[in-house]
């Protein structure tokens, strides 16, 4: 995991990866950390993908200009 965000108040763990197509391989980490930290409800996967794509129920990837 890249970043921690905290944000009103919720905890918002970010992995930055290069791919344009993010795999289950690039959520060992954040799915790790929303299971450790019951704060955290949501994961994000910052990447050069065209747009939002949603990895599982609480890991959505991002395209990079989003941010």
């Amino acid at each position: 995991m890249d970043f921690i965000v905290e944000l009103q108040g919720e905890t918002i763990p970010l992995e930055v990866k290069w791919t344009r197509s993010p795999s289950s391989r690039d959520l060992t980490h954040i799915s790790y950390f929303l299971k450790e930290n019951p704060k955290a409800k949501r994961g994000y996967v910052v990447c050069r993908c065209p747009r939002p794509m949603k990895l599982s129920e609480t890991i959505t990837a991002i395209p990079w200009q989003y941010l």
